[in-house]
């Protein structure tokens, strides 16, 4: 870095003090009496404020004192202020912040002594101050100012416990100076060094990469150490890549893994010897080097394929390694001029021994501005610490550069204002480690992705990571396709031989026989393609021929489709077609079990007529056209004209008459076609022994074809002719009586005229005894005609009257069809013959009165006036007259009100007008009545015969004189 000179005055005076004080950290590393400041060797390094100060209280009462400029902030474990303390001053600690570190927060830069202690009571406690990262101001780059002391990290020792708690485990590192000068610097320490660096020194510009300040670094020997580390332990150790874990990786396309088991928190190192020269240099560019945290448990470390710098590795094999580390410790220097004769880092046991440690470093990054150092030695730091690092031998040993010490840099001579070498503005990387296990060696393949070593259009790592193929084998399963084309056009897998488990190869299939190799049945018949070819052997596996790539072949196991033919080939059929014989039936219809072997009870699927009759076996069982389906040629397949007549396929002589069934239907269309005039080809059945059922025999009366007998020349053969006679003309019309018996000689299906003729059928639709020809109503079996209530209606006459019950209206009155005036069940009798009825006439016996009238049935109702009344001269007084009813004769009585008043005698007509009126004579009505009732009763005698007579006699001329007034 660059700064002003500081006054060289002040300065010399330091460098006496730190002279002395930096002999008393050689002799006494441990110093009783004090903790930080001279006595820990730090007297001519000037601390910033920027350095948090922490110390460690392991017992409550345990007291802080401060000495130095300024004051200094004391925070408890938990983050809250407790107090500020002025030079000289104590704070004794409480139950208030507890236990634990302590932060101090200076509030100055100590450019003079200064001091931090913990006391317990008025002991001083040692191993309690450190910092997670010191700031130094020495005012120059020479070695008068140098720092020759040594700094302890704490490291974790293999458990993710905090340092002093129940569990930890710990150890500790010293860093041991000589001659480290950097006029402002700055000292952190971590597991991994700089982020994403790998361990490698870096320049620095001031802008960082600040790296993490994770571990404490004590001014002694920490006193809460535990300093005991867990052994490391590495196992599971593989490289992977893709679905296959390939050990390939294809930089910046395809990525590969690292995957271990850890027993520790620790720290892993992936090593691959890039440069095959044997060694796995973890500080070297040439080889690769991935550094990062470890957790127990499985730990899976992604790699892109490229090296330390990003660069792209060339293709090749390359071995691999796995480091697993224990309390692996880096220093990480910021702005260190000079480190010369160097440092040192040695492993401190509880006893206090100390073992040198190997250290490792690489400076790639900054070696262009490295400085040869001081003379004697003359020359530049080295840019690594090479694979094994360099030992810092013993601790009494003196520092020698290059040999056993960490040595960069020259001093500058006090008051320049520059300083230079690799340290100046850069960040320099030294690590190491308290234990480390490492693993075998692992392979791994880079590639670019183009190489396609067995030329199969696959490239190599995708075989290797991806399809599982051998990269070095075009057909890594043997069965006659490269695996780029089962990939690319067949879709089978290309370390499987057989697929679809049928029995053939993948390729025999798709090269030879054009089957499908991932269907095990092409044409869907039931039967795989395997069987049909006849194979009895699965398909074997095996291995690749170059990297031993196992393949698969046949599958055997339950549920898969292999099954061995049946008879071993003797029977072949043509995997490709539904129905090989193209008899109509499909081959796995013929060979019903599946087995590839023609049964007892099974048709052949190789030969279209199994029992050799002549008749195909789909003809044979009534298959017509409509039943067969593509595969069968309609060419070849002959479909069955008859279907309701079959016969056995696997019986060459189905009715047993001693023909052939093909010699019996001799065109072998399934049909008897019996007579074939003109022709040489009559049939006979071959369901039926003697066709013509004649007592004989098709066989013995000669059989069909050419030269079969025809005994009387009619041009029918025997077998089929029930006239062999003497009878010429035959049975024309085939419905087996001849021609001299059958008087319908040329209807097949009447021997007698019955009752419509020959020629027409005598059917009877509705059973009644009556042909239709001869039926009126065909429909209905109770009648042959109409009749009166028409076809499906019986003429039922329940009165038997001679009209049927349709027709009448008094189906139950035998004298009537019809109720007339009287009703059913009543005759319409007129007695007095007057036109009215009896059942209607109250006078039955006088046909000149319907009904009595005033005078009686017998009697007119005539009304005279008698000459013996004309011939009366003497004055009558005549009282009104009075007409009948109320408004007399010719006059309608009507009441329109209702209220038993004529409207000729109503003024108030209306009922609603004369209500009143109403009331009022209903009224005077009851009283007139009353007034009548009210009189007294006349005795009441019994009337004699004579007197009764005498009534009659006084009515009568009561009526007289009511005449002769009204008159």
């Amino acid at each position: 870095m660059s700064r002003a000179a500081t006054p060289p005055g002040p300065l010399f005076a330091k460098a006496a003090v730190f002279a002395t004080l930096s002999l008393q950290g050689l002799v006494l590393p441990q110093v009783a009496h004090a903790e930080g400041g001279n006595s820990a060797g730090l007297g001519a390094q000037d601390m910033q404020s920027s350095t948090d100060l922490y110390v460690d209280i392991t017992q409550v009462g345990e007291a802080i004192r401060w000495q130095g400029t300024g004051s200094v902030t004391v925070y408890s474990p938990g983050g809250s202020s407790l107090t500020t303390l002025s030079n000289n001053q104590s704070y004794t600690t409480t139950n208030t912040g507890g236990l634990g570190a302590y932060r101090l927060d200076v509030g100055s830069d100590q450019n003079g002594d200064w001091d931090v202690r913990v006391r317990r009571g008025t002991v001083t406690q040692t191993g309690r101050l450190f910092s997670y990262r010191w700031d130094f101001d020495t005012g120059s780059f020479s070695s008068d100012n140098s720092f020759n002391g040594s700094f302890y990290a704490l490291v974790p020792g293999g458990a993710n416990v905090q340092p002093g708690a129940i569990g930890a485990h710990d150890g500790v590192i010293e860093f041991k100076a000589d001659g480290w000068s950097g006029y402002i610097w700055t000292l952190t320490a971590n597991s991994s060094g700089l982020p994403a660096t790998n361990g490698r020194s870096l320049p620095y510009s001031g802008n960082g990469p600040d790296p993490v300040s994770e571990y404490r670094i004590y001014v002694n020997p920490p006193a809460i150490a535990t300093y005991d580390i867990i052994e490391p332990i590495v196992t599971g150790v593989v490289y992977g890549a893709g679905t296959e874990d390939c050990d390939f990786v294809v930089p910046g396309s395809a990525e590969g893994t690292f995957t271990f088991t850890s027993n520790v928190d620790g720290v892993y190192h992936i090593v691959c010897d890039l440069n095959d020269d044997g060694f796995f240099d973890i500080t070297s560019d040439t080889d690769l080097h991935i550094l990062g945290d470890a957790v127990p448990g499985e730990n899976v470390i992604l790699w892109p394929g490229v090296d330390n710098t990003g660069g792209t590795i060339p293709n090749g094999e390359y071995d691999c390694q796995i480091q697993l580390s224990v309390g692996e410790f880096h220093y990480s220097a910021q702005d260190v001029e000079t480190s010369y004769e160097g440092f040192r880092l040695f492993a401190v046991s509880s006893g206090g021994v100390r073992t040198g440690l190997p250290m490792f470093w690489n400076d790639a990054d900054v070696q262009d501005d490295a400085v040869n150092m001081p003379s004697p030695t003359s020359v530049e730091g080295l840019e690594t610490s090479g694979p094994n690092g360099v030992y810092s031998g013993t601790y009494a040993a003196a520092a020698s550069p290059n040999v056993n010490a960490r040595s960069w840099g020259n001093f500058v001579a006090s008051g320049a204002a520059f300083g230079d070498g690799k340290g100046n503005d850069a960040f320099m990387d030294t690590y190491t480690y308290l234990d480390i296990v490492v693993s075998g060696n692992l392979t791994v393949s880079v590639d670019d992705g183009t190489t396609d070593t067995d030329s199969d259009s696959i490239p190599d790592y995708e075989e290797a990571c991806y399809t599982g193929t051998d990269p070095y084998d075009e057909d890594s399963d043997g069965d006659g396709i490269d695996d780029g084309d089962e990939i690319d056009v067949t879709n089978t897998d290309p370390l499987d031989a057989d697929t679809d488990d049928d029995g053939l190869t993948d390729g025999n299939e798709f090269l030879v026989r054009g089957t499908d190799p991932l269907d095990p049945d092409t044409d869907g018949d039931g039967l795989t393609d395997g069987q049909e070819v006849g194979v009895t052997t699965p398909v074997p596996g095996g291995f690749s021929d170059v990297l031993n790539v196992p393949f698969v072949g046949t599958d055997t196991g339950p549920g898969s489709p292999w099954a061995p033919d049946g008879d071993s080939g003797a029977t072949t059929t043509n995997p490709k077609d539904l129905d090989t014989d193209d008899d109509g039936l499909l081959d796995g219809e013929e060979d019903a079990d599946l087995d590839g072997a023609k049964d007892a009870d099974e048709t052949r699927a190789d030969h279209a007529d199994t029992d050799g009759d002549g008749v195909q076996d789909g003809t044979e069982l009534g298959l017509e056209l409509a039943d067969i389906g593509p595969d069968t040629d309609t060419g070849v397949f002959q479909p069955d004209l008859d279907p309701t007549s079959t016969t056995f396929p696997l019986d060459d002589d189905s009715d047993d008459d001693g023909l052939l069934d093909g010699e019996e239907d001799l065109d072998g269309n399934g049909r008897w076609d019996g007579n074939q005039p003109g022709l040489v080809d009559d049939e006979t059945d071959p369901n039926l022994i003697d066709t013509d059922d004649d007592g004989a025999s098709d066989q013995a009366e000669g059989g069909t074809g050419v030269g079969a007998p025809d005994t009387d020349g009619d041009g029918r053969i025997d077998a089929i002719d029930i006239c062999t006679g003497d009878d010429t003309t035959g049975d024309v019309d085939d419905d087996g009586v001849c021609g001299n018996l059958d008087d319908c000689p040329t209807d097949p299906l009447k021997t007698d005229p019955g009752q419509c003729g020959c020629d027409a059928l005598d059917t009877d639709s509705d059973t009644d005894g009556t042909a239709d020809c001869n039926d009126q109503c065909v429909d209905d079996p109770g009648k042959t005609a109409p009749g009166q209530c028409g076809c499906g209606v019986a003429d039922t006459d329940s009165d038997t009257d001679g009209t049927a019950d349709c027709n009448d209206q008094c189906d139950n009155d035998p004298a009537k069809i019809e109720p007339g005036q009287c009703g059913c069940g009543t005759p319409d009798t007129d007695a007095d013959t007057d036109g009215t009825p009896d059942c209607l006439d109250q006078c039955v016996d006088d046909p000149a009165k319907t009904e009595p009238g005033q005078c009686g049935c017998g009697v007119a109702d005539t009304d005279l006036i008698t000459r013996r009344h004309r011939r009366l001269q003497r004055p009558v007084r005549r009282r009104p007259q009075r007409p009948r009813g109320q408004c007399g004769c010719g006059i309608a009585d009507t009441d329109s009100d209702t209220d038993s008043t004529a409207d000729c005698n109503d003024q108030c007509d209306d009922a609603r007008q004369d209500r009143a009126r109403s009331v009022w004579m209903r009224r005077r009505r009851h009283r007139l009545r009353h007034r009548r009732h009210a009189r007294l009763p006349r005795p009441v005698r019994r009337r004699s015969r004579q007197d009764r007579a005498w009534s009659v006699r006084m009515r009568h001329r009561r009526h007289r004189l009511r005449h002769r007034r009204y008159r």
